[in-house]
């Protein structure tokens, strides 16, 4: 039996010239195509990670001390705060003292203004959240067990370069740690916001 062969006309999935300056040169332009397409490709990867929700989380933020400075601290560009709560993981003790969210803005003067008002965390459990609205007038969500509040997560807020901070009205309490939590989108390209 003989054997039928037939000669290559392709080099791999290569379908033009495959000897010679033309297979180069078709080579060279499939080259100068792909790069094009992966710059398209890398230009909407920068454009989706600006429009996808990130989370990040500041632990064990001792309540006892009175003021707490820069929880979280945003740096290049604005964010927009989709969500801004924290959870008790040591038992506030029997005392009352209010806890609030400032933002601590970097430009400008500098001044902290109130993200919400604060609530008392007097004897709040492992497991109680604490929840800011975005409303500067109205209280964050003191709220049992360990769902965060519906209402919270309904009103985003823009923040821009500067810190966020948990604000306690005094350092009352002899016990009381709890986990800062943020879910953010990120406004400008270059924008961070990292755990301080």
């Amino acid at each position: 039996m003989s054997r039928i062969t037939s000669a290559k006309t392709e080099l791999g999935a290569f379908t033009g010239p495959n000897s010679g300056t033309a297979q180069d040169d078709n080579v060279k332009a499939s080259l100068d195509l792909a790069h094009t397409d992966l710059d398209t490709i890398i230009a909407h990867v920068d454009t989706l990670e600006l429009v996808t929700p990130r989370y990040i989380e500041n632990p064990a933020q001792s309540l006892t001390s009175g003021t707490i400075d820069d929880v979280f601290t945003i740096a290049g560009g604005d964010i927009l705060v989709l969500a801004l709560w924290s959870t008790v993981t040591t038992v506030c003790s029997n005392n009352s003292v209010t806890m609030g969210y400032t933002w601590d803005p970097t430009a400008g003067a500098g001044t902290d203004t109130a993200i919400a008002s604060g609530v008392d965390v007097d004897s709040a459990a492992v497991g109680d959240s604490v929840c800011a609205e975005g409303d500067a007038t109205a209280a964050v969500i003191k709220a049992i067990g360990t769902a965060v509040p519906i209402a919270a997560l309904n009103s985003g807020f823009i923040l821009g370069p500067g810190g966020i901070d948990i604000e306690m009205q005094s350092s009352n309490l002899t016990t009381g740690i709890v986990t800062a939590k943020m879910i953010y989108i990120p406004l400008q390209s270059g924008t961070t916001v990292t755990a301080s």
